[in-house]
């Protein structure tokens, strides 16, 4: 039996044991310790009952708190947070101590219940997700974002807005929206709209051109026969019809720095019935052309049904914005909610009096043909210029919007976000897109490795030595030929040896300057004078190396060498190291990584001189086969590995795999002829020794 100011508390492997008294102020310490001789004797007989069901207590897990009132003090100098708690568990003491924060089923309870320490502990916990969001993902996710990322992207705008600013959204919206929502209306519930529960009384007439079969989207001289010949006499005969009642609108939104406050939208109305007509304009505030025409439908709506006679049985309705046509009797949770609404409220006993009343919505595009619509125009472009410091949600939700792109495009340009080392600088390339317009797309064909690399490189991303050592990566960041302390790009583009490179200047080019002839021609070249003390020589490499780089020969660069300083090339070179310090001198290793730079570059010479006009992808695609079937029959390779091999010396993915499908079940190394026979140009007997001059070695290694 428990004591009525205990309470035990067990929740899967968790036991509470609550004691609670009521203490005088002069008492509160004897209360406590009282309170500790009802623990120890309840936790005794807890601890006992368990061991008959084999079950335990784990001693370092106990905890104790003594609550005290806000407003109380320590309970004492030497014991603020009040008395130990000393147990006895299998013939042994425990002392434990009161404690400052204890944790029991996901909440942080202080002695105080102030909930303090909890909610520092979450927003600790969450300010800590946001840094590591900013600092780990948010990079990954905007990687070489001025390649690809376009606010103007057609079916990408909705995602991305929705994904990049919704923290933003939440938390301006309600500091400059001043629109209200109602979204416990009865209007507003999915199957109690106006147009679902009324479905036979109101039709919508969205496709003006239905009698002639045809899209909406029809060259103009259809669209003016449409209305010349049947959309104006069809008005006609409504106008002249006693039973019905016909309703237009026209919005305006005027933007300018002569408006007050940058923007500013107007709306107007007409009623007509019989001879009878109505009309008002009114202004909008900060709002949309969404908003506006809103809000001229919905007062229409509301005016028709003012006074409307008991014969009229028919309300047309002519506007041009399709959407706010759609909204105006479904009532959602978006922008101008409260407006559909009352609109809504408006017509609703008119249609649930008589099953013969009914609306008619219709679209009208561009107003054509419609007088009352042109009437209206200048009245509500009159009312735009109206000051109010009202401010619609739909234009608030854009203006912030516009304002996180804004950022984010500023960002985007600064130099400290883009890189020092991004090779696209030209504004064309600044906002790429993501059809077959974009350079990056078309260049790499649908290979989404050839891709990565291009990207890669003009955005200096890749496994070169400098960008190893900014970011500490624990790898060699000496050129491989000891010609450089730290590779970089530049390094890598202008001067290293290993590489094919037709970028670079022609060797006749650069005797002529080194002859001098090329001083006596400078005034026909318009060429800058030489500095004084400088060479002509080195005043041309100098000016070659200033050029802006053309991307489109950062495309040839890379295919002419599928392995320039990747991930692969990097883990062959360890490796290759590695054998010629163990003495193979025959691995796989070293061969491949001479076939990637000396022999490649002896092989490319040849096929320039035997196929000066043939492109060079056949010389990528024919040395890639030569080569990886060469080496599977040397070292016994396997099919699976041969394709793996063929893509690594550059032969795309598919093409190697196309290859593997047509070869199944032929023997390996059974090619053509003339490729074997290549090969042998390049490695008669043994594979050579000439990857990484000798002396280089101690330096790289």
């Amino acid at each position: 039996m428990l004591e009525s100011n205990t309470t035990l508390e067990f929740y899967v492997d968790d036991c509470l044991i609550h004691v609670a008294g009521k203490l005088v102020q002069h008492e509160h310490y004897d209360g406590l310790i009282y309170n500790n001789w009802l623990l120890r004797d309840l936790f005794g007989k807890i601890v006992t009952r368990l061991g008959r069901l084999g079950l335990g207590v784990k001693v370092d897990k106990l905890e104790l708190m003594h609550f005290r009132r806000a407003r109380d003090a320590a309970w004492n100098e030497w014991e603020p947070l009040g008395p130990k708690l000393k147990l006895q568990v299998d013939g042994q003491s425990h002392t434990v101590e009161p404690k400052h924060v204890m944790q029991y089923l996901g909440f942080y309870l202080d002695p105080r219940l102030s909930f303090r320490e909890h909610v520092q502990f979450y927003a600790t916990k969450a300010s800590s997700t946001r840094r590591l969001y900013i600092s780990n993902v948010l990079p990954i996710l905007t990687y070489s974002a001025q390649l690809w990322w376009d606010p103007g992207w057609k079916g990408k705008q909705k995602p991305t807005q929705d994904g990049i600013t919704p923290i933003t959204h939440i938390d301006q919206l309600g500091r400059t929206c001043t629109e209200e929502f109602a979204v416990l209306e009865a209007e507003c519930r999915p199957g109690d709209h106006v147009k679902d529960v009324f479905d036979s009384q109101v039709t919508f007439h969205m496709n003006v051109v239905d009698s002639m079969q045809a899209s909406v989207k029809v060259d103009g001289d259809k669209l003016d026969w449409w209305v010349r010949n049947v959309f104006v006499p069809m008005v006609m005969s409504v106008e002249g019809n006693p039973a019905c009642a016909l309703v237009f609108m026209d919005s305006s939104q005027k933007k300018g720095e002569h408006i007050p406050g940058g923007v500013a939208a107007g709306a107007a109305w007409v009623v007509k019935h019989w001879e009878k007509v109505r009309w008002g304009q009114f202004g909008c505030r900060k709002a949309t052309p969404y908003n506006a025409e809103m809000a001229a439908l919905a007062q229409s709506l509301n005016e028709v049904m003012r006074d409307l006679p008991e014969s009229v049985s028919d309300i047309h309705v002519f506007a041009y914005n399709r959407t706010a046509l759609t909204s105006i009797l479904a009532a959602g949770t978006g922008p101008a909610q409260m407006l559909s609404v009352v609109a809504c409220q408006s017509v609703h006993p008119w249609l649930a009096c008589s099953p013969e009343h009914w609306i008619h919505v219709w679209w009208c595009p561009g107003h054509r043909g419609m007088y009352w619509n042109t009437v209206i125009d200048k009245d509500a472009s009159l009312e735009a210029a109206e000051l109010s410091g009202e401010i619609s949600f739909a234009y608030a939700r854009q203006c912030i919007t516009a304002n996180a792109y804004a950022a984010w495009r500023k960002d985007m340009q600064r130099p400290a976000y883009r890189g020092h080392n991004s090779l696209v600088q030209n504004a064309d390339f600044e906002r790429c897109k993501h059809t077959s317009a974009n350079w990056f797309l078309r260049t790499a064909e649908h290979c989404p490795t050839y891709l990565a690399r291009l990207v890669q490189f003009t955005s200096g991303h890749f496994p070169y030595g400098a960008f190893c050592e900014h970011f500490n990566f624990d790898e060699n960041q000496r050129c491989w030929y000891g010609t450089a302390d730290v590779k970089t790009r530049d390094h890598i583009w202008f001067d290293c040896d290993l590489w094919i490179k037709k970028h670079k200047p022609p060797d006749d080019e650069i005797a002529w300057w080194g002859q001098g002839e090329r001083n006596a021609l400078r005034a026909l070249d318009l060429l800058s004078p030489t500095p004084p003390g400088m060479s002509s020589l080195k005043h041309f490499l100098q000016d070659w190396r200033e050029t802006p780089i053309d991307l489109d020969d950062v495309a040839e660069f890379l295919r002419l060498n599928p392995a320039v300083e990747t991930f692969t090339w990097l883990e062959l070179v360890d490796q290759a190291l590695a054998d010629r310090e163990q003495g193979e001198e025959d691995s796989l290793a070293l061969l491949k990584a001479d076939l990637h730079i000396v022999q490649r570059k002896k092989a490319y010479e040849m096929w320039v001189a035997t196929h000066p006009s043939v492109d060079l992808a056949s010389f990528t695609e024919s040395y890639a086969i030569e080569v990886a079937e060469a080496v599977a029959k040397l070292f016994e390779i396997d099919e699976l590995t041969l394709v793996a091999l063929q893509a690594e010396f550059g032969l795309p993915a598919a093409k190697a795999r196309a290859r593997q499908a047509r070869w199944r079940g032929d023997p390996i190394g059974t090619p053509a002829i003339s490729h074997v026979r290549m090969f042998h140009l390049l490695c008669p007997s043994s594979f050579p020794l000439s990857f990484f001059p000798l002396p280089c070695l101690a330096q790289s290694v």
